[in-house]
């Protein structure tokens, strides 16, 4: 997630992991900041973005999770 190094020096491959990883961008952003003294508010954007997407799947995945136990008979809910 770029905490010691840039996003630039690592491989494509793990430049494409790093992308689907909110906080990247929030590494990079400071580095930005602290660099150039600006924010770049599209990194902090795609962060949230990318945040909001994990919460919904997570729920979804939890839902769908919970139904399957309730259909076998797994949990009692009363």
């Amino acid at each position: 997630s770029a905490i010691y190094y840039p996003l630039s020096i690592l491989p494509e491959w793990a430049q494409m992991i790093a992308a689907l990883i909110p906080v990247s961008y929030i590494f990079e952003g400071s580095r930005q900041i602290i660099t150039t003294g600006h924010i770049d508010m599209s990194k902090l954007i795609i962060s949230f973005i990318l945040n909001i997407l994990y919460i919904v799947l997570s729920f979804v995945f939890l839902e769908r999770s919970f139904k399957k136990v309730l259909k076998k008979g797994l949990v009692k809910v009363e």
